[in-house]
This record gives structure tokens, C-alpha cells and sequence, in this order.
């Protein structure tokens, strides 16, 4: 009928819906479904949705005098999105292998010239993707300054991100602006 749904389902002993293609008529929705749940939608103009892609986006809070005498501060993200439940603490941990774009936009204030070094940068557990900066240069015209970094990432299942901003020589000074995001989703 038009306001009912056509479906295989895919059973076993434990689970009569395990997997399913399902056809909502009400909507004019096609669902593939595994381990009973949506995976993949495609809805009646035609956009394709994945309900449980994995992904994250955070924000910051302020941080005072985070780094400036060759400390490395671990970035904490304050959560906004994580649809997988992949972040925990300062680490976002692949749920399986492929490839993700991350992205990190850092902001820090109060730089000083005695600054010689410094690096904002996503670690994994693969290899490090750095953008180094003489912020000593940086700070003679200006105290702050702001670091986009967009990558795609070839992880493995377990592997782990973390966001990282390091200063070298001056005195403890700079800041982390609550300005500052973090992003990642899972491209395939």
C-alpha cells in the first residue's frame, strides 16, 4: 500500500532484522540496514544519508599560558557532535579502517617574539601532519595568530587522533582561543 513498507529482511536465530532493505511508501525511503539498525538512506529526491557515519566536531574553551617554554599542550575538545561515540578525553579513536578527513583550526593569542618554534599539528597513530611557524615573527606584527589544517588520513581500526600546539623559547605565555575547532568524519 502507499503508507506501508516493503522489506527483506535478513535473519538469524538471534535476530529476525539483522540486516534488511526496507522501502517506506510513506515517504518514498529506501534503507539498507545491518546489525538492525539504518546504515544507509536514500530519500524520495534522491540524497543519500548515513545516519551512523562516524564523525566528530569540538570546540575549546580558553586556555591561559598553554605553552611558550618548549611544552607540548594536548589539545582537550569540549564535544559538540560525535555520532559514533568514537572521542573520549583528548583522543578520537577510529571504529575501522579508511580513510578520514580531520580538520584543525587553531588559534592562540599572546604570542611572543623570544618565540622561536612552533607547530600546530594532528598527531595519529601513523605519522604526524605538522605545519611549523616561526611565531616569533609571527608576534612582531601581532600577538596572535590562526592555523587551518585540513587532512585525509589513512587510519586503521584503533588507530588514534589527537590534536597538538607546541611553542618553543619565550616566556609561558600563549594563549589557546576558545575560537578554535576540531573535526573528523569518516569519507570511506
Amino acid at each position: 500500500g502507499t503508507s506501508s513498507n516493503g522489506r527483506i529482511m535478513f535473519g538469524d536465530s538471534g535476530d529476525n532484522d539483522i540486516g534488511y532493505i526496507e522501502y517506506d511508501h510513506s515517504a518514498n525511503q529506501l534503507a539498507l540496514g545491518t546489525n538492525a539498525a539504518s546504515g544507509l538512506k536514500i530519500d524520495s529526491i534522491g540524497a543519500v544519508t548515513e545516519p551512523l557515519q562516524p564523525c566528530f566536531f569540538g570546540t575549546t574553551s580558553t586556555i591561559a599560558n598553554c605553552t611558550g617554554d618548549g611544552t607540548e599542550l594536548t589539545c582537550t575538545p569540549v564535544e559538540v557532535i560525535d555520532r559514533n561515540a568514537d572521542f573520549s578525553g583528548t583522543d578520537f579513536t577510529a571504529p575501522v579502517t579508511g580513510l578520514y578527513m580531520i580538520n584543525f583550526n587553531c588559534f592562540l593569542g599572546g604570542l611572543t617574539s623570544g618565540m622561536t618554534a612552533g607547530r600546530a599539528y594532528i598527531d595519529t597513530s601513523n605519522r604526524g601532519y605538522y605545519n611549523n611557524v616561526d611565531w616569533g615573527a609571527v608576534a612582531s606584527g601581532g600577538t596572535s595568530y590562526g592555523n587551518c589544517q585540513t587532512v585525509i588520513a589513512d587510519l586503521d581500526a584503533s588507530d588514534v587522533v589527537r590534536f597538538k600546539v607546541y611553542a618553543d623559547n619565550g616566556s609561558k605565555v600563549a594563549d589557546f582561543e576558545d575560537v578554535s575547532t576540531f573535526g573528523i568524519w569518516l569519507l570511506g
